[in-house]
């Protein structure tokens, strides 16, 4: 089996540091539920590039989400999540189908100004009427599901309509939590068969997830003794810059193509 030309590339201070950025973005997803996978794209997108992206975190994604369901599992909340995961699945499916016709440009410029605009989005979100339902759930699973695939920070979605179903604190991280694995499964599962999730990126993808793991526990463990309000705004400040940078210079690329 051949290596993926990136692994081979990466010295061994690129491994580090992409391994601190992980376990920093699990504590603050551990903490927020919110995050983690844009910080951690914003490394890995110059080492992998953009049309591995989308496959590669959603490996990450699962491992991550993962131990936020077991670390967070006393407040799972089974049939919410089933309901959701019913329509994902299939959105997931169609999204899959898109990202395959998108070229490596366009998906970095697009996946910068989603990761860029996600914070603000988060904001108006809060400020809306917050839905609630069945339907709701089964709506916005299928929107969830078929941006993902398509664009980093879908997750934001499910947030809204799982506050509206009744969920706070460790029931929410612990339901989005469990939403995101069988979303990330099938999406993997997906991407596989298409040949766009190769060997390479999977043990890629499960390495950056289990470097998040710890930083999950931490934020387990903090999620009830320590305010992160200012550091919480930072790392917002610096996804808005990442992304914004990740979608500049997917433009110069479309440009050099030219």
């Amino acid at each position: 089996m051949e290596a993926e030309p990136f692994l081979t590339a990466m010295q061994g201070s690129t491994l580090l540091i992409g391994a601190a950025v992980c376990f920093v973005a699990g504590v603050i997803g551990g903490l927020s539920g919110f995050g983690t996978g844009m910080l951690v794209a914003i490394v890995i997108t110059p080492l992998v590039g953009p049309k591995a992206l989308i496959p590669l975190m959603a490996v990450v994604m699962i491992v991550n989400n993962a131990s936020r369901v077991w670390f967070f599992r006393r407040g799972l909340q089974w049939r919410a999540a089933a309901v959701m995961l019913a329509t994902a699945i299939p959105g997931a499916l169609l999204g899959v189908q898109i990202y395959q016709q998108m070229n490596a440009s366009a998906l970095q410029i697009l996946i910068g100004l989603v990761i860029a605009v996600s914070i603000p989005l988060k904001y108006w979100l809060r400020a809306q009427p917050t839905p609630s339902g069945w339907l709701t759930l089964n709506l916005f699973g299928f929107v969830y599901g078929a941006l993902s695939s398509v664009v980093l920070g879908a997750g934001l979605l499910v947030l809204p309509a799982l506050m509206g179903f009744g969920l706070a604190g460790p029931a929410l991280i612990a339901t989005d939590a469990l939403i995101t694995v069988g979303v990330n499964i099938a999406k993997a599962i997906f991407f596989q068969q298409l040949d766009a999730l190769t060997w390479g990126i999977g043990v890629f993808g499960i390495c950056a997830g289990l470097a998040t793991v710890p930083g999950v526990a931490l934020a387990s463990r903090l999620s009830e003794r320590l305010g992160v309000r200012i550091q919480t705004r930072l790392v917002e400040v610096l996804v808005v810059i990442g992304g914004l940078h990740m979608s500049y210079s997917g433009w110069l690329s479309h440009l050099k193509a030219i």
